[in-house]
């Protein structure tokens, strides 16, 4: 693969290279899809294998952003626009091609950003064979990761957060009754600098 399609070199830091190539057009008339090979080449701790070679078809892509859309919470950056669907002409080859670069633009894109990096979603799309609807099961506790997928597959530097009620236009009560200063009620306590009002929000944030 040819250094131009990496991202820049920066000293000391990571990194991530990933192609999408070899796209394959299989199924009948009824059904036909294509689907394409997606290569991960990383120094990222993040990743728990340095390299790797799956299989994905659009549908699995269009999965990927919608379920990060829904559960990233703790990013303003927004999710990468996938290119969109086609009915008609979508086997020719240029549109295939066309197809191929627009989704190899959105998995940069999405792994140039550390929130989303974090995704459990996102290592097991790209570093299992496991389908996207065994990979939301998986996520959503209702069963075990398949026997075919080690656990390794899942690095333990990958971290979720959840960041909530997020508001930093609170305003403390103004005080109606003036005290002088010398002066300490017999019950006042001091709020705790732990509450939640002191620190405008919460966090939660969970290592895998």
């Amino acid at each position: 693969m040819a250094d131009d399609d990496s991202k820049p070199d920066r000293a000391g830091m990571p990194q991530t290279e990933v192609v999408i190539g070899d796209p394959q057009t299989r199924g009948g008339e009824w059904e036909k899809y294509t689907d394409y090979e997606i290569s991960v080449k990383s120094s990222d701790i993040a990743f728990s294998k340095s390299n790797s070679v799956v299989r994905r078809r659009y549908s699995e892509f269009a999965w990927l952003a919608s379920f990060l859309k829904e559960t990233v919470s703790c990013t303003e950056v927004d999710v990468p626009e996938l290119p969109p669907k086609k009915i008609f002409n979508r086997f020719k080859p240029e549109f295939i091609e066309e197809r191929r670069a627009a989704l190899e633009q959105f998995l940069k894109k999405l792994l140039d950003e550390p929130q989303f990096l974090s995704q459990r979603s996102v290592h097991l799309f790209l570093q299992s064979n496991i389908t996207t609807r065994e990979i939301e099961r998986f996520l959503n506790d209702e069963s075990p990761l398949p026997q075919s997928v080690p656990d390794s597959t899942l690095s333990p530097t990958v971290i979720q957060c959840t960041v909530e009620a997020l508001d930093f236009d609170f305003k403390p009560p103004e005080i109606t009754q003036n005290i002088p200063s010398d002066v300490t009620a017999p019950n006042a306590r001091r709020p705790s600098p732990t509450s939640s009002t002191s620190s405008g929000f919460g966090s939660s944030c969970e290592k895998i």
